[in-house]
């Protein structure tokens, strides 16, 4: 049986202009099997993003993350995700905030 794990973080961790980009993100992008682009799901309080834990396609989801004009805190929480072994990151309003990780108050 397949168990895939789930990290929850505060959306404090993300800046109001990753809000609008992940917004608009999951809002455009295709979710098919086997994509290795960002894969990002809005869910009313918050967002999932698809952490890419295959050594090969690692640092493709890091330029991705750049390349979307998202901010450092999402490629550190993203990074903290894997470094954790969690497939997805859950970022949520009631998640945990993470002394590691920068946070922002908006």
């Amino acid at each position: 049986m397949l168990r895939e794990t789930m990290l929850t973080l505060s959306t404090a961790h993300m800046t109001k202009e990753d809000d609008k980009l992940l917004s608009a993100m999951a809002k455009s992008h295709v979710h098919e099997p086997g994509c290795t682009a960002l894969w990002v799901m809005y869910t009313g309080y918050g967002y999932i993003i698809r952490v890419n834990l295959d050594p090969e396609y690692v640092e493709q989801q890091d330029q991705d993350i750049i390349d979307e004009d998202l901010s450092d805190g999402i490629l550190g929480a993203v990074r903290f995700a894997r470094h954790h072994e969690a497939r997805w990151l859950r970022f949520d309003r009631d998640g945990d905030i993470v002394n590691e990780l920068p946070t922002w108050d908006w």
